[in-house]
């Protein structure tokens, strides 16, 4: 037998499952710290605009920024599963029936969020489920009123900012000013000439996108506000929050943007006295 038909033979007796693992199969999920994360492209591409938390972290310490520990509520569901349970075990007592002991169920943390790869290191956000109990902007000053910054200040030690989102558009200018003119008439159309005047500034950051103009999109959602309220950008009332990350655009409208350190956990850790007066910037 020659060499080359010892060669072949040996080939042909690889398995067939390590021969189809060493084939790159498309669609493969993230896998390392990202593993379980969805792909940054389904950020824009779902059929609903997505709300959550933009964190920017350390660098490789995406997954240690964030954890369930935050939601601690339990769904009515569970609640009435423990109730059920409690009255089957007194129903079995009262007729004296000698059964194995079931254990009663426990109220249990309900998954909250599902954790999308923006494709950045050092930037993850995470959606917020239709059944939790709170709204972005709601949950960060919550977490970084210094009550609860002083328990969770350990676990978010690789966390910089927390950032809540609202809505998320595709990184086209058109996505951007419609999505934009939403939340602006759902959260700046009640205030709109009233008196005194409330202000407002526009903060936007670009990662890894250089098809956008920075100067192009503040000027046209500028316009999209219009003089229903008054530019102010050191201590405005209203902030609109602009994150273009790669092919998405996160946005918001919260108040008291710098009085929250524009919502850095380390300034707000080292502010003894929680938030900063008003007015004034980290």
């Amino acid at each position: 037998m020659s060499k080359r038909d010892t060669e072949t033979e040996l080939k042909t007796d690889v398995p067939a499952k390590k021969q189809k693992s060493e084939e790159k199969k498309p669609g493969v999920p993230n896998r390392g710290r990202f593993a379980g994360a969805k792909k940054h492209a389904l950020m824009f591409k779902a059929s609903y605009r997505l709300r959550g938390i933009m964190l920017a972290t350390d660098q490789n310490r995406e997954d240690r920024a964030y954890g369930s520990s935050w939601y601690p509520e339990t769904t009515e569901e569970t609640e009435r599963a423990r109730i059920r349970d409690e009255e089957r075990a007194k129903k079995r007592a009262a007729k004296g029936e000698e059964s194995e002991e079931k254990q009663i169920s426990k109220p249990k943390q309900v998954k909250r969020f599902t954790v999308y790869d923006c494709g950045i290191k050092g930037n993850i956000f995470l959606e917020l489920l239709p059944e939790a109990p709170f709204e972005p902007e709601e949950f960060v000053k919550r977490l970084l009123s210094m009550d609860e910054l002083s328990k969770y200040e350990k676990k978010l030690q690789n966390t910089h900012r927390l950032i809540p989102i609202q809505a998320v558009a595709c990184a086209e200018m058109k996505d951007i000013l419609e999505c934009a003119k939403d939340l602006i008439e759902k959260h700046l159309g009640p205030h709109a000439n009233a008196e005194p005047k409330k202000t407002f500034g526009i903060m936007i950051n670009l990662h890894n996108n250089k098809t956008m103009k920075r100067t192009e999109i503040i000027n046209q959602v500028a316009e999209l506000v219009g003089t229903r309220l008054a530019v102010n950008l050191k201590s405005p009332d209203f902030s609109i929050i602009i994150e273009i990350v790669k092919d998405a655009a996160a946005m918001s409208i919260v108040t008291e943007f710098f009085q929250y350190h524009k919502f850095n956990v380390h300034s707000m850790a080292k502010n003894t006295g929680g938030k900063q007066e008003e007015g004034t910037k980290e």
